[in-house]
């Protein structure tokens, strides 16, 4: 299923193949085998790029993950890791998942377990994250082998329930897995997965679903009414000099500008220490190759931020979160009130 949505979605660039190499303390080696990197490691997405077509889903977690509307793109080095053909091929059929460390879970809940609202989403740059190799169905009678040094000589063989697979150190996001587990517990999970997965984590498990139920949860009538969520036309961001920090800024279909060329309208200067062969993901969701389903996608879309002149900084989505907003209701601030107080008392 995965592949059909892959035909007919903008392939991904080789930018974000060459940052999530970079990111990566495993380079481009299998996270699962550690195998050395070969024709067989392949790169794949945690939250499966189909989920581009699901846009009130998308729409709700770049309101949560303190984002601008249209700027989630699933491409981002933070959603990508490199896997064996095989396990790349399990993966996106819903055999197996990555589950984070409750650590990283915490980050974004109080100290009371309430989710953290979109203007306090916690700013990870420049770390990386444990995860446990969990499977989901069909995997019993399978065996993976795994390097345990750079001698291809030195194997170790795992089987089911592969609880003998050492954690996995990665880039890639919490949320973004964070969010792939709780979509396959809403949908796909088999119950006796689900079952295990409670038995062995359950204050963990409670947590990480709380979070996808607050993520996914329909965004708030004044979130189209804050700036930091859809900007106005003829927005611009600041500069670093003016901000002291990174600009965070996003256009709706800035690729669309550029007659289908979804390179074409995006200059992205190489950051520091960066090749410039190497630019940044574009601030946008991913485009649909298809002319008619371009055409639907801008149909769908509520409002027309195409004439927006927005200037463009290498993108990372959780570079610089949105943690304050000048469109503030009495409910937001109700519950900004709340937060503290309960933050206080601990």
């Amino acid at each position: 299923m995965s592949d059909l949505f892959d035909n007919e979605l903008e392939p991904m660039s080789l930018s974000s193949q060459q940052r999530a190499e970079k990111a990566s303390p495993n380079g481009r080696r299998c996270l699962v085998e550690n195998r050395l990197a070969d024709g067989a490691v392949q790169w794949v997405n945690v939250v499966d790029r189909k989920f581009t077509f699901h846009e009130l889903l998308i729409e709700c977690l770049e309101w949560s993950w303190g984002l601008r509307h249209g700027s989630l793109n699933l491409d981002t080095h933070k959603n990508v890791f490199s896997v064996g053909a095989s396990l790349r091929e399990l993966y996106q059929e819903d055999k197996w998942m990555l589950i984070p460390e409750e650590s990283d879970i915490d980050r974004f809940l109080t100290t009371r377990g309430n989710v953290l609202p979109r203007y306090m989403f916690p700013k990870l740059e420049g770390m990386v994250f444990r995860y446990t190799f969990f499977p989901i169905q069909e995997m019993d009678d399978i065996y993976i082998t795994r390097q345990s040094s750079d001698n291809p000589l030195d194997i170790t063989v795992h089987d089911y329930p592969f609880n003998t697979i050492p954690t996995l150190t990665s880039h890639i996001h919490p949320a973004f897995a964070i969010a792939r587990v709780g979509e396959l517990m809403d949908g796909p999970m088999p119950v006796r997965a689900r079952k295990e997965l409670f038995e062995r984590f359950p204050t963990m498990m409670r947590k990480l679903w709380s979070l996808y139920l607050s993520w996914k949860a329909p965004i708030p009538d004044f979130a189209y009414d804050d700036p930091t969520f859809l900007p106005s036309v003829g927005y611009h961001a600041r500069s670093d000099e003016e901000s002291g920090a990174t600009p965070s800024v996003v256009s709706e279909d800035l690729a669309l500008q550029s007659n289908g060329d979804p390179d074409v309208a995006i200059h992205v200067d190489a950051t520091p220490g960066q090749d410039s062969e190497c630019p940044g993901t574009p601030q946008r969701r991913l485009l649909p190759l298809n002319p008619l389903w371009r055409q639907r996608f801008q149909e769908c879309r509520e409002w027309d931020l195409s004439s927006l002149d927005c200037d463009m900084e290498d993108y990372d989505p959780f570079s610089e979160p949105i943690r304050y907003s000048a469109g503030w209701s009495a409910e937001s601030i109700a519950d900004w009130v709340q937060m503290c107080s309960i933050d206080l008392l601990d």
